[in-house]
């Protein structure tokens, strides 16, 4: 009887396996145009394409959100970014595009931001600075700093409620949201979407993307 539940089980491990295996990694960004991307309360006027790069024009007088047209559930984004000095900008997960509010409040954000540079370090609390849950969740170790002209990797991966990200192969965030305290989802409920959109910002100064790819599991 033993060995039949040693062999169902070594059986089911082998199912569980095969159903959990990652797909395959999707491009979400041509290099030559917009396709696949939208902007969040109006056009993409603030956004074009230079050199195979997602970027932002200087000036920003346009639409500062740039989301996919399309929402993810379970996945894992991954991208490469390359940002001045004095930014602050952040990328956008499971954010409901029909809903109004705040994107990091009725979605979540994580942030990138210069650190060092910030324009109001009074505002600059853990749970604000680069790696955190925006106004959720302090980062879980020092992350890496920011080093502007330089390209710096990120990958989210959500499954469930539970989140993870990586700066520079550096885990930053690693949690369940379901486990937070009712009040904090209370103010943002954007803990308890299931999926949205996947979106990235430019604030005060011009934002460089690229390698944009997402799985979805």
């Amino acid at each position: 009887m033993t060995r039949l539940f040693v062999g169902v089980g070594f059986l089911l491990n082998i199912v569980f396996a095969v159903v959990a295996k990652d797909g395959d990694a999707v491009s979400l960004f041509n290099g030559k145009d917009l396709s696949g991307w939208e902007g969040y309360g109006g056009e993409a006027s603030n956004w074009e394409v230079v050199e195979g790069e997602l970027r932002s024009k200087p000036g920003l007088d346009g639409v500062r959100m740039l989301m996919t047209d399309r929402d993810f559930a379970d996945f894992e984004f991954s991208m490469q970014f390359n940002l001045p000095v004095e930014v602050n900008t952040g990328v956008f997960f499971r954010m409901p595009a029909d809903k109004k509010g705040r994107p990091a409040f009725i979605g979540n954000e994580i942030q990138i931001m210069d650190e060092t540079a910030a324009r109001d370090s009074t505002k600059l609390t853990e749970d604000r600075r680069m790696g955190a849950h925006y106004s959720v969740a302090a980062p879980r170790v020092d992350p890496p700093p920011l080093r502007p002209g330089e390209w710096q990797s990120f990958r989210l991966r959500c499954v469930g409620s539970h989140v993870q990200v990586w700066i520079d192969d550096v885990l930053v965030q690693d949690a369940d949201m379901a486990k937070y305290p009712e009040k904090l989802k209370k103010a943002h409920p954007g803990l308890t979407e299931a999926r949205g959109r996947i979106g990235l910002q430019s604030k005060e100064v011009p934002t460089r993307f690229r390698a944009l790819r997402v799985i979805e599991f």
